[in-house]
């Protein structure tokens, strides 16, 4: 073997080298930080009811409320004011008296509002791990809590270009997938509560998906939502392999129709198949 095939055995072994380590390091970095944010999202995210129950007879707890900085929307329309409600995750379960939050608390106060939070404003969705929301309609009006039940919010609008402004909201209130957490992936409702006459509908179907997103038609004061169809019956919804349909919402009658004529849908599909 000559000199010079010497020399590029050598220069390929170490650019192999420093190839693989390249790759194993840019692997070795990606789990962590995959294993960071799995870690951060089980701290911020609710427990589920069977886990507070639990710890709750030992007469423990392991999460303490937070807040985050109000969502303030003064329009014509509408003056109301948002807090949203979290969760911080103790380190260790603790006994569990109630925490004292007057301005005299000291370190038993908490605050944690998330960036996308600070904002005042429009800008909706929002999406996150609340476990209520506070709400004042107008300047004189005291904070008062959404939800009167245990239970997670993942994601709210505040939709005011209807006649009726109206605040949408998802709720979970049960660990349907046992995974020891309430979050978005657990059987949802949506809920539509009137901020002007505090008439409130509920619409709890299948598969909702806080993320499917909301359509506001303001001259017919309706919302059009996504309906995720599980066509196979098989108690899941494949997004690849199963259809959507879409359902508006009168917002002051709490009526639900579909969107799309269905006599329009049969067309569509009959031209779809028809080759």
């Amino acid at each position: 073997m000559s000199w010079l095939q010497k020399y590029n055995n050598f220069l390929f072994a170490v650019f192999g080298t420093l190839l693989l380590g390249l790759i194993v390091f840019g692997w070795g970095s990606g789990f962590i930080a995959s294993q960071m944010r799995e870690e951060q999202r089980e701290i911020q995210e609710m427990r589920s009811p069977e886990r507070a129950r639990e710890l709750l007879e030992q007469n423990l707890s392991e999460q303490v409320i937070s807040y985050g900085a109000p969502i303030l929307i003064d329009s014509e329309k509408l003056q109301l004011t948002i807090v949203p409600v979290l969760q911080i995750t103790l380190s260790e379960p603790e006994t569990a008296p109630p925490l004292d939050f007057s301005s005299s608390a000291g370190s038993k106060t908490f605050s944690g509002a998330s960036s996308y939070l600070t904002r005042s404003g429009y800008g909706w969705p929002r999406y996150g791990n609340f476990n209520n929301l506070l709400l004042s309609l107008g300047e004189e009006t005291e904070l008062e809590p959404l939800l009167s039940e245990r239970g997670l919010i993942p994601g709210f609008y505040v939709i005011e270009e209807t006649a009726d402004p109206v605040l949408l909201y998802f709720v979970a209130t049960e660990d349907t997938d046992k995974d020891g957490r309430l979050t978005g992936d657990d059987r949802l409702e949506m809920r539509l509560r009137s901020l002007t006459t505090q008439r409130s509908f509920t619409f709890d179907w299948d598969f909702i998906k806080v993320r499917d997103g909301v359509t506001v038609l303001p001259s017919k004061n309706t919302v059009v939502v996504v309906k995720n169809l599980d066509r196979d019956e098989d108690g899941e919804f494949d997004p690849l392999r199963e259809p959507r349909s879409l359902l508006a919402i009168d917002v002051v009658t709490g009526e639900v129709r579909d969107y799309v004529d269905p006599e329009i849908s049969r067309e569509l599909q009959d031209l779809l198949i028809r080759g």
